[in-house]
């Protein structure tokens, strides 16, 4: 597994942070606390049931792999694989077999670093 840099967790964060969009909804979430209550009280809302019989991780990444209207994260694999090499997770000259890997986990990885932030934040979930 790879192990990323204070820097390289940062930025990621902030991507997740910015992916959180509250516009068509009556909230105005200002604080990254106050944005990942938005996202998660969204995602139980909407997807209690599948927390109920996956469990938060498996069901959050089913969640934004149908690309939600609160959290409006890159789909496609020209744009995932970019931010990949951005963010150091794989070279600019990567395999194929790198690059499928890369893909096959996105939001999968999505999923676990909102909830390792939600933690961080405290949030109880």
């Amino acid at each position: 597994m790879l192990k990323l840099t204070i820097e390289q967790n940062e930025i990621i964060n902030q991507y997740i942070i910015n992916c959180i969009d509250s516009d068509n909804y009556e909230a105005s979430p200002e604080t990254n606390k106050e944005k990942f209550q938005f996202l998660l009280s969204t995602f139980r809302s909407e997807y209690q049931h599948m927390i109920d019989r996956q469990g938060n991780q498996r069901a959050l990444t089913e969640y934004l792999s149908g690309l939600p209207s609160c959290f409006h994260l890159d789909f496609y694999n020209d744009k995932i694989l970019d931010l990949a090499v951005s963010w150091g997770s794989i070279s600019k000259d990567a395999s194929e077999s790198q690059k499928d890997k890369i893909l096959n986990n996105w939001f999968n990885f999505i999923a676990n670093r909102i909830l390792v932030l939600a933690r961080k934040n405290k949030i109880d979930f």
